[in-house]
């Protein structure tokens, strides 16, 4: 029996390909024309006194959901595409219609 050797070549430095993991996954559901919009940015920009911050940014799927992974718990301002359309305390399930 032969045996098989592969070699796999990184493209990315090895810091490059490590994720941290965060604590809450968030879903923010968004809605323009009575329709889930595919695409869409969507950030949360928490704002509490000693847990502010930014998230990244995360595009809706073709169901319109973003979920979020975030560290942060608490009030923040939702944006989508840039501009801020409400905002909530998380983690949580929200719905924004644009």
């Amino acid at each position: 029996m032969r045996s098989l050797t592969i070699a796999i070549a990184l493209t990315h430095p090895p810091s490059q390909l490590t994720t941290t993991m965060k604590k809450h996954i968030s879903e923010v559901i968004v809605y323009k024309n009575q329709n889930r919009k595919s695409g869409a940015r969507v950030t949360l920009g928490f704002t509490a006194l000693f847990n502010m911050g930014m998230t990244d940014s995360v595009r809706t799927d073709s169901n319109g959901v973003a979920r979020i992974h975030h560290d942060s718990e608490g009030h923040a301002n939702i944006f989508v595409d840039g501009s801020k359309v409400g905002e909530d305390r998380f983690p949580n399930r929200v719905i924004v219609y644009l």
